[in-house]
């Protein structure tokens, strides 16, 4: 396509797109006018569920910002954009009429908020039509007032929602805006129904919202009124008030209506007829006018119980008010959108109705008749004696009556019972009559015994329920008559015999207590109710006149019961049959009493005198005696009293009166000692004691018998050291002793005593065993577990109480013979059955330098006495002990060092050895038994020569308790004499070493200090012979002082450091250090050095090698830390210096001095053992500090190799010819590049031409 025909087509594009812009432009603007003005016209009827009326569609919102808010109202007519949705709000108030009658009934509300909110609705509806600015029809359009009225109402209801209910609130929930007319109309009409509306509340909000008068709710209260107070009527028996009722509306305070009473209680109610009397009787169930008047009567019992006493009572309550109330028109505003939009009202109600809300309230009234406690009290009395009587029973009643049964009918009528205390208590409730004020009779009907009936009867009392006390006594009087008493003494051998009454001896002067048993002591009981008898020869006495009553007989203590017993209490009765004077003098009733003579029954016990244990011996004999001397006998005539076989004698035959008796023993059993003294018996009256036997009447009387102490004697002898004599050793002439013995008693002999055998006690019944008595380990029961037997008792501390049980085997005692040779032990005991015991002395540590013979000593006891007044048992035997010798053997022997050829080391080997000379000694000087000296300490007492066995062995009878040694005199040829001194008894062998080398070391640091150096450890080689390895002999570490040393023999030996210890910054010795030993067994030593660790450092040239000068090192640890040096002037190095300082440095400088060999090296001294980094950190003049950081090991076995550093130079001579050249080089290879491109683009240039 060509240039023109593109320009023309584009041309003719941009013709038609700037035709068709003009024209669309041209199109658009009218069409947008024409759209601007048809939107600005009123709304057509439209099909899409909104409802219009002569083409308006009335809506009321609000415009934001131009833009339409949520609606508010749609359409007045109420119907809502969703068919079928209702939504009623509805509020009441009272006063408008209704606009149109319509199917919707409304509700009541009447509270308070409600009712004012209804108030100003009801005065916007009854605003008059000339309140209006605009007529009732605009446009065609009626009903308008009612619309404006609309409007206003539903900008009441949402500035007052708060106060209506849940519905309402559920309704404004969307809306957000602070009023209803505070928006725009949709057409012309709903804008000037807004408008007039605005236009109204404006006037309305400015006189301050007003209100017409609401709805309440009428009260109507029942008042009582007119009360009288409750009075008795004697004529009715019955308590009775009058009183007035009327009804009265609270709010207005008018009065009249109806009422009825809700309760009736206390009694009947009667209303007042037209003739002024109260005779027509009203119930619960009848409606009554206001105003009428009542009399309400009720009797005592059937009056209602109240806190204070009795009441009639009533309760009103308002039932109607139809004549005196005025309607009240309640009105209900709906939103209802079910009706359909027809244009007429009905879709936005207003209604009403009389409201049925009403109240209705009464009163009570209560007529109370108090009443108070009456204390009612009956007594009996006697002379001037008043006492409570109980058990009287009564009919009380109020005397108005005239009788009880009337009384009793209306419920004044009670029974009365007295109690303990004589007080009258209600019989049916148990409680103190409780009473309104009146007078009232009190009749006795039951009269208890002994007691006559109240006079006068019946009796009268008054109560006053104003008084703070209301009481009354009734009283009668008591019955009387009297008693005697017939007195007499009864024996045990009356009992025994069976003597008659009338035969028993009369007892005089017995005194008698006689009271009223209603008192607890005849102290207590009044002059009246009590009596004193006092018994005369024939033991007779009679009471004076008592009261009726049941009286109790005590007798006293007197002359007459110093012998016998005082009689049991007996009680008699006094009925009154004898007319209070008793009949011709004679009694009611006579009281015949026997009193029982003091007899004494003992139980004769054979006792312990140390146990206090019954001695189960039968046969004992013994005889009772009073203070004058005469033998008793007992009712058959017996007067010797023999134990059983349980160690008792029963007397039950003989009853000792009170007096002086003694108990005499006639013969004792085997194992105790016959008493001489009788036990004294004292018989009293009324002696506490615990009683035995079968009945438990009779007084034990224990006779106790010494037991027969056993003791045992034994005598210790044996030969003691008297004397002495020098004897020839046959040693050089030495002179020794021999020792002279006698036979003697011996002291300090120290035995254990022990029990043979069981000792017992006698057997005894099982149901005997008391555990508190026999604890745990006292007796030993028997195979069938019947009987027991305690095991006797022996004092072992010597505090006088026997706490061990002699069992077989037990020890007794640990005893020391003295000086006389005896032990005497005593307060032993024999068996209860055989009085025999077996004893044994066992020997556990013997008298000094005499055998120790364990063998029980036995020592067998019993009793054979003839005299049983005999006061011991004593058993002696006499023991021999053997003397201790002290035999002297001694074992000689040497100890060489010999070769081993099987574990290839030196051994030590022992032998007996003959020839060697002891000489024994006495280490204390040695004493007779007298005391002498007969041999001075360290004197000699025998020479001993070991034979080819190595053995030495005594002749000399050496005492036992001795003190003696062994010293070496002369050694067997090639070992060393011993210096030693030996105690005899010589157990073990006596070895000589044979001579022996000392190698001795000292140790020290080699840094010039010379300090010693502990913990480096040494090892000690022998060198071989005719080629044999050679041995380690052994190996130490120096102690703290640097000191080590060994013992060897004769040899050829070499020492070898092996280990520095915790000395890391030295070197162990290189080169071991030979030691040669004799036989001759010197003492060798050796002064060692340890020299601190080296380390040499090299710096040299990377270039040409060479060494260089003046370069500065560090060293640095493997925790990261650089080390500080000191410089050693001696050692051309430097020393490593863990104190720091001044002088201290972490650079170390390599040698800079040209003609020293050591040029470009530094020396490091004292590194410990360890891993370390060297690095430079000062290069020599010159050169860069480029070497690498070198690591280094030390340690203590060698000095270190050279560690080398290089360094490169900064600027030399080679460096600089190498310089120019490469940069000469560079250069022409530049030109050359730049000839060849400018040759190269020339060319392409021609090139370029030539095309």
């Amino acid at each position: 396509m060509t240039r023109a025909a593109t320009r023309k087509k584009t041309d003719t594009r941009r013709f038609l797109a700037i035709f068709l812009l003009v024209a669309f432009l041209v199109f658009q603007i009218p069409s947008m006018w024409i759209s601007g003005a048809a939107m600005a016209a009123e709304p057509v009827p439209e099909k899409n569920g909104k409802v219009y009326h002569d083409n308006e569609y009335f809506e009321l919102y609000h415009r934001t910002g131009g833009e339409v808010a949520p609606k508010i109202l749609e359409y007045l007519f109420a119907e809502t954009v969703t068919p079928g949705q209702t939504r009623p709000v509805y509020c009441v108030m009272a006063g408008a009429p209704t606009p149109e009658t319509g199917s919707i009934v409304p509700a009541a509300m009447d509270d308070p908020a409600a009712a004012s909110l209804l108030g100003k609705i009801q005065y916007i509806i009854d605003m008059e039509d000339a309140s209006f600015e605009l007529p009732d029809t605009v446009n065609s359009h009626p009903h308008i007032h009612y619309y404006v009225k609309q409007i206003l109402i539903w900008h009441l209801i949402h500035l007052y929602r708060s106060s209506l209910g849940s519905s309402v609130q559920t309704y404004f929930k969307g809306i957000d805006i602070d009023t209803f007319i505070d928006g725009e109309g949709s057409g012309p009409t709903a804008k000037k129904i807004l408008s007039e509306a605005k236009r109204l509340w404006k006037i309305y909000d400015a006189a301050g919202r007003p209100s017409l008068s609401g709805a309440y709710t009428p009260n109507y209260r029942a008042e009582i009124g007119d009360m009288s107070s409750s009075a008795f009527d004697p004529s009715s028996g019955k308590y009775r008030a009058t009183f007035t009722v009327k009804v009265r509306e609270t709010n207005k305070g008018t009065t009249g209506g109806t009422f009825r009473f809700t309760e009736i209680s206390g009694g009947r109610l009667y209303m007042r007829g037209s003739d002024g009397k109260y005779t027509i009787q009203t119930t619960t169930s009848a409606v009554l006018p206001s105003g009428s008047a009542f009399a309400i009567e009720g009797s005592w019992k059937d009056m209602a119980s109240v806190s204070s006493g009795k009441a009639l009572k009533v309760q009103v309550k308002a039932v109607s008010n139809t004549g005196n109330e005025a309607p009240q028109r309640m009105y209900g505003y709906f939103f209802d959108s079910s009706l359909t939009a027809s244009g007429k009202t009905r879709q936005t109600y207003v209604g009403w109705h009389e409201s049925s809300s009403k109240k209705f309230s009464g009163t009570e009234g209560t007529w109370e008749t108090p009443v108070a406690g009456v204390n009612l009290k009956k007594v009996s009395s006697f002379g001037d004696i008043t006492v409570p009587e109980k058990g009287a029973e009564f009919e009380i009643f109020r005397s108005e009556y005239g009788s009880f049964e009337k009384a009793r009918a209306d419920g004044f009528g009670f029974y009365g019972i007295s109690e303990e205390d004589g007080k009258i208590l209600d019989k049916e409730t148990g409680r103190i009559f409780s009473l309104p004020s009146g007078t009232y009779m009190i009749r006795q009907t039951v009269v208890p015994e002994g007691t006559k009936a109240m006079t006068p009867n019946p009796g009268t009392f008054t109560v006053d329920v104003k008084k703070t006390k209301n009481e009354a006594v009734f009283e009668d009087e008591i019955k009387a008559g009297a008693f005697a008493i017939e007195k007499k003494i009864r024996t045990g051998y009356d009992e025994y015999r069976g003597t008659d009454f009338k035969d028993l001896e009369p007892e005089a002067d017995a005194v008698f207590q006689v009271w009223n048993t209603g008192y607890d002591s005849y102290e207590k009981a009044p002059a009246a109710y009590r009596d004193l008898l006092t018994t005369d020869e024939r033991g007779y006495a009679k009471t004076k006149v008592l009261p009726y009553g049941e009286y109790r007989v005590h007798q006293i203590e007197s002359e007459a019961t110093k012998y016998t017993h005082v009689c049991e209490d007996q009680t008699v009765k006094i009925s009154g049959s004898s007319g209070g004077t008793g009949s011709e003098g004679e009694p009611e009733t006579t009281l015949s009493l026997i009193n029982r003579r003091y007899e004494l029954k003992i139980q004769i016990r054979k006792v312990d005198e140390r146990t206090g244990e019954v001695i189960p011996a039968a046969g004992v004999e013994f005889q009772i005696k009073d203070e004058r001397g005469n033998v008793q006998k007992d009712w058959d005539g017996n007067d010797v009293f023999v134990t059983g076989p349980d160690g008792t004698c029963d007397m039950r035959k003989l009853g000792l009166p009170v007096g002086t008796y003694y108990l005499y023993e006639k013969s004792a059993p085997a194992g105790f000692i016959l008493a001489e003294e009788p036990v004294p018996i004292e018989v009293k009256k009324d002696e506490n004691f615990i009683g035995v036997g079968p009945d438990g009447d009779m007084k034990a009387v224990p006779f106790a018998d010494q037991e027969v102490p056993v003791t045992l004697e034994l005598l210790k002898t044996g030969e003691m050291l008297t004397s002495s004599e020098k004897t020839d050793t046959g040693y050089q002439g030495m002179t020794g002793y021999r020792f002279i013995y006698t036979q003697q008693a011996l002291k300090d002999a120290v035995f254990e005593l022990y029990c043979s055998e069981d000792v017992l006690g006698f057997e005894r019944d099982i149901s005997l065993l008391d555990p508190a008595v026999y604890p745990e380990g006292a007796v030993r029961r028997s195979d069938d577990g019947k009987t027991f037997a305690p095991y006797k008792m022996f004092d072992k501390d010597g505090d006088g109480v026997r706490e061990t049980p002699l069992k077989k085997g037990t020890l007794l005692g640990t005893y020391t013979t003295g000086a006389d040779g005896k032990i005497e032990v005593s307060g032993l005991s024999l068996n209860a059955d055989s009085a025999t015991a077996v004893y044994a002395f066992v020997e556990v540590s013997a008298p000094e330098g005499f055998v120790l013979d364990s063998s029980p000593i036995v020592f067998e006891a019993r009793d054979d006495r003839e005299d049983r007044t005999s006061p011991e048992i004593r058993v002696s035997q006499t023991i021999r002990n053997e003397r201790k010798k002290t035999q002297i053997d001694l074992q000689k022997k040497g100890r060489e060092y010999v070769y081993d050829e099987g574990s290839s080391a030196f051994i030590t080997v022992e032998k007996e050895l003959a020839g060697a000379v002891f000489g024994i000694y006495a280490g204390e000087p040695v004493l007779s038994a007298s005391g002498e000296v007969l041999a001075g300490k360290n004197d000699l007492i025998e020479v001993l020569i070991s034979d080819e066995n190595g053995h030495c062995r005594g002749t000399v009878d050496f005492p036992g308790n001795g003190t003696f040694y062994a010293r070496e005199l002369q050694a067997p040829e090639g070992f060393v004499l011993s210096n030693e001194i030996y105690a005899c008894p010589v157990i073990d062998p006596i070895v000589n070493e044979s001579r022996m080398s000392e190698i001795r070391i000292g140790k020290v640091c080699g840094d010039g200090t010379k300090t010693p150096m502990d913990d480096v450890t040494f090892a000690l080689w022998m060198k071989g012979e005719e080629g044999k390895e050679d041995l380690l002999i052994s190996e130490g570490k120096t102690d703290k002082d640097g000191k080590l040393s060994f013992l060897v023999g004769p040899g050829e030996y070499y020492l070898v450091e092996t280990s520095v210890g915790h000395w890391t910054s030295f070197m162990v010795m290189d080169e071991p250090v030979p030691v040669v030993c004799g036989k001759e067994g010197k003492v060798m030593e050796y002064q060692l050095e340890d020299g601190l660790t080296k380390t040499v450092a090299e710096k040299r040239s990377a270039t040409n090698g060479g060494l260089l000068g003046n370069c500065g090192i560090s060293v640095k640890n493997k925790e990261g830390q650089v080390l500080s040096f000191l410089w050693n002037e001696a050692m051309s190095g430097y020393v490593l210096s863990e104190a720091g300082g001044k002088e201290a440095t972490t650079v170390l400088y390599t040698c800079d001095d040209k003609d020293s060999p050591d040029l470009g090296k530094v020396y490091i001294y004292g590194l410990p053992a360890g891993d370390y980094e060297i690095f430079e950190v000062e290069p020599p003049k010159g050169y860069r500090n480029d070497s690498e950081v070198m690591p280094v090991t030390v340690r203590n076995e060698a000095v270190l190799g050279v560690t080398r550093l290089y360094d490169t130079m900064k600027t030399g001579e080679e460096a600089r010819y190498a310089g120019y050249g490469a940069s000469g080089i560079c250069g022409i290879t530049a030109v050359a590049l730049l000839a060849i491109g400018y040759i190269e683009i020339r060319e392409k240039y021609r090139r370029k031409r030539r095309k």
